[in-house]
Parts: structure tokens; sequence; C-alpha cells
């Protein structure tokens, strides 16, 4: 029992910033009137997410309840995103648009979800000669004290910080060992969709 809530805890909160990240490309891109696939929005939004903690790592506030809160409000904007579409939702789902498909794009569907979770649990295949430290300790401080602000370290100035921004995020409801999440969670998923994207864009331009 404990092994799945280990699993599925991560997994869901893993899921749920994902669907932050759609949630503020859906805003962007509706603000910039464009209309993209769902990759499209969730790269816009991840790199919209990346701005604003930037900035609360500047303010030292990006703490691991504040990363909290701030993904579960995103969320909650989602929501009230998808409610008010609920009736083009609806009429999508009666006309079974959403299983229309064709083969690769399922396989490309699939294969990203089978990846996807197993990589919620992974941290035994970190490479012995590759950098631990600033995959795990940054993201860890980051949690702890809302900053990566060392005025000494040679590790701050030569790094923008991203990666271990969205280690954090994993971090604020996670551990070290669900930090594969990030590149082989949301990664694979977001470039499933960018390649259904483009699949789709071929298909309607013939």
């Amino acid at each position: 029992m404990q092994i799945s809530i280990n699993f599925l805890f991560p997994l869901i909160w893993g899921l749920l910033c994902l669907f932050a990240f759609w949630t503020l490309g859906e805003i962007i891109t509706t603000l910039l009137s464009e209309k993209e696939g769902w990759g499209i929005k969730c790269s816009v939004g991840l790199c919209a997410y990346l701005g604003m903690g930037g900035t609360a790592l500047a303010l030292k506030i990006a703490t691991a309840e504040n990363i909290t809160i701030a993904i579960l409000g995103i969320c909650g904007t989602g929501t009230y995103l998808l409610w008010r579409k609920r009736k083009e939702i609806f009429n999508s789902c009666n006309s079974y648009k959403w299983v229309r498909c064709n083969k690769w794009e399922w396989a490309i569907i699939v294969l990203a979800g089978v990846l996807t979770l197993g990589a919620v649990s992974k941290v035994d295949e970190t490479d012995i000669s590759d950098d631990p430290i600033g995959y795990f300790a940054l993201a860890e401080k980051i949690t702890q004290t809302g900053s990566l602000i060392e005025p000494f370290s040679l590790r701050r100035v030569s790094t923008f910080g991203g990666h271990s921004l969205l280690e954090a995020t994993i971090g604020a409801q996670g551990d070290v060992e669900n930090f594969f999440l990030v590149d082989e969670g949301w990664g694979r998923i977001i470039l499933a969709g960018l390649i259904l994207g483009i699949l789709k864009r071929k298909e309607n331009t013939g």
C-alpha cells in the first residue's frame, strides 16, 4: 500500500503541474489569438512558468509552500477555463473526435504515457559521473529557502537555474526520486504533443 501511495501521489502531482503549464499556455495563446495544439500550449506555459519562477527566486519566495499554492491556483484557473468550454468539449466527445487518430498518433500517445509511468521513481539510474549535487541538493535548497542566491558560488554564476526550479516544483510535493519526471515525464509528454500537433497540421494542409 505504501508503495502505491509513493507512486500515485507524485504521479498525480506531476500531472497537475503539467495541467498548470497547459493553463498558462492556453491563456497566453488565447490573448495572442492563436489556435494551437495542447503540446504548443504546454511548451508556452512551461516557458511562462520559468519566467514566473525566476522572479520568485529573485524575491526569495519560491518555497515548497508557495510553489504548491501557485500550481493549485493555476490548476483552479484551468478548471474554470475548461468549465467555460464544457459544451464544446462534450460535443467533441459525443462525436468521438478525440479517438479519431491514426495508428502513429495513438502509438506516440501510448509510448509517452508508458515512459512517463516509468519515470516516476528511478533515482537509482543517476550516472555516478554526473552531477547529483546539482540535480538534487539545489532543488532541495529552493524548496527550503525559496532562492538559489549564492554570490560566491561558481555554480550559481554558470546556470540560470531553470532545471533546478522544475525539479523543485516536483519536490514541492514529491521527493528526489521523483525528479526524473521533469525530463522523462513532462518532457516526453510535451514532445508527444508537439509531434501530434505537427502531424495534424500536415494532415490539415493536405
